[in-house]
């Protein structure tokens, strides 16, 4: 894999560029290493920062090409920064790199050496655009935009930003020795779980590969929903956030976790206990100690790494783990009525609704969900069969996602049948939206789970003080006629298990269509957010 300072010189050259102006420091020497590597790249050390950036400023006035400044974060960037000004206000293209802390220590205001918050924030107000590079997958892309900026239109100064974790070095022999490392853990253990994440979704073959080499059941996160489809033997889907898988996991002697950074959203709050080793597969090397500090971390894209692990590993493959599998979603299932804090006739409605959006939606269907209850209980209960085919903002957790997110996936991909769900509050965020579905012409079916209000908060607003509700009890529209205002159709499945001919009739429709499902009066705590 290339590192990022190398691929730093290397888009730099094939731009054009010849000579770099600046100063090594502590915070920038991972470039200065791989110069070595570049000698068509000269290189002219000011002393100081200041200086480096007046001699690009110089390179880019005589020669209309971006000169190029390459300083250390803090001190480093404001001394180049009258510099800056000055080509701004000259219209003189130049290009400054900044190096910057690593990901997991930007902006914490801690003391760190050469720390400077809102480093982006003061390169804005010096230059056409001040950008931070996300990850090394984005260097080439971010340098070539920059490069470009600098000269198009009045040309002017850039400042790029690399934190220094995207620029040391990742040489083949210490992936190697990872991957070797983790080969020999996974082979000396008897009980292997998988978790795995969103950044999992291009690999999805790859997962079933190494879970069924390993005999290792899978449990996903609310992103990793169907990455290995739902009725799979070693699948658990959704359940990260059960007891009982819980509990499992804590007993396993390898947890193997693949593309997933462990948030305490997907985690429900709880600790994330692991009894043996716990190996991590991540491209971000942030996420390696989020939940809990990952025993061995191979920092690469799961799709090459999990074939890697699975070349090198003896077939194990058992129909015990299968069985473990059917019991663990047993002892779910057992516990799922806790889990949600509803009344069984509440989860029950939600189960038979999510089981007629499943039954009406072919295997890749999407299905796009708000912060409802409803969807919550999905995360077990929906089965996913394809990657990125149970949308639901987990994390961020925006309410007002399902209606504009589902209109967004239909336009992508218009032969993929796509529901909305949301809860009467959620849907009232963006309702509005439901016009742009209309002038679409979609076959959009949205299913709107209605408690009168905001449910999820109302459930916790009782549980810190019983009978005193403030603020979640709200009016909405009559749903139905709502829909008929714009032209479009609108019904209420009184009984859940209308709900599949209701939605499968609405798919082929050339129009969006409101399904409303109301809870149970006995619901009490409601179910949507």
């Amino acid at each position: 894999m290339t590192d990022g300072s190398q691929q730093l010189l290397s888009t730099l050259t094939s731009l054009g560029c010849r000579t770099l102006y600046g100063i090594p420091g502590i915070h920038n020497l991972d470039i200065y290493d791989r110069l070595i590597l570049h000698p068509e790249i000269s290189h002219v050390t000011a002393r100081n920062e200041a200086g480096a950036a007046f001699m690009a400023l110089g390179h880019g006035r005589t020669t209309g090409v971006p000169g190029v400044a390459l300083v250390i974060t803090g001190p480093g960037l404001t001394n180049a920064s009258t510099a800056m000004a000055q080509a701004l206000h000259d219209s003189v293209p130049m290009l400054v790199i900044s190096t910057q802390l690593s990901r997991r220590n930007v902006d914490k205001d801690r003391g760190d050496l050469h720390e400077l918050r809102d480093s982006t924030r003061l390169g804005a107000s010096l230059a056409k655009e001040s950008r931070r590079i996300p990850d090394t997958a984005h260097i080439d892309t971010y340098l070539r935009a920059a490069w470009s900026l600098a000269v198009s239109g009045r040309p002017g100064p850039v400042h790029i930003e690399i934190p220094l974790d995207l620029l040391a070095p990742n040489p083949a022999t210490e992936h190697e020795g990872v991957v070797a490392h983790a080969v020999t853990t996974l082979a000396a253990a008897d009980s292997i779980g998988i978790v795995a994440g969103g950044g999992a979704s291009g690999a999805s073959s790859e997962l079933q590969n190494l879970a069924e080499v390993l005999s290792a059941p899978v449990v996903s996160t609310a992103a990793g929903k169907g990455i290995l489809p739902d009725d799979h033997p070693l699948s658990l889907g959704g359940r990260l956030h059960m007891k009982p898988v819980r509990d499992w996991l804590a007993t396993c002697d390898v947890v193997l976790g693949v593309g997933t950074q462990l948030s305490s959203t997907d985690l429900w709050y709880e600790p994330f206990v692991v009894g043996g080793r716990y190996i991590s597969i991540n491209l971000d090397p942030a996420h390696f100690d989020v939940a809990r500090r990952a025993d061995l971390a191979v920092c690469g894209d799961c799709a090459r790494v999990m074939p890697e692990l699975t070349t090198r590993l003896t077939d194990r493959r058992t129909a015990s783990r299968a069985e473990l599998v059917n019991r663990l979603i047993s002892a779910s299932d057992e516990a799922r009525s806790e889990t949600y804090g509803l009344s069984s006739s509440a989860l029950a409605r939600i189960i038979t609704m999510l089981a007629g959006i499943r039954a009406a939606l072919p295997r890749n269907g999407v299905l796009v969900t708000d912060m409802t209850t409803a969807a919550y209980a999905g995360l077990s209960e929906y089965p996913s069969y394809t990657p990125a085919s149970y949308l639901h903002p987990v994390g961020y957790g925006t309410l007002g996602y399902a209606l504009p997110t589902a209109i967004g996936a239909k336009a992508a991909r218009p032969e993929v049948p796509v529901v909305a769900l949301a809860g009467d509050g959620g849907f009232q965020f963006t309702a509005g939206e439901f016009a742009a579905a209309c002038d679409a012409g979609m076959g959009l079916p949205v299913v709107i789970y209605n408690d009168g209000g905001y449910g999820e908060i109302r459930r916790t607003e009782d549980a810190r003080h019983a009978g005193s509700r403030i603020a979640v009890d709200i009016t909405g529209p009559d749903f139905c006629t709502f829909a008929q205002s714009y032209g479009a159709d609108g019904y209420r499945a009184d009984d859940p298990a209308t709900v599949e001919a209701l939605v499968r009739d609405a798919l082929a429709k050339d129009y969006p269509t409101i399904i409303e499902v109301r809870a149970p009066r006995d619901t009490g705590t409601g179910s949507e957010s």
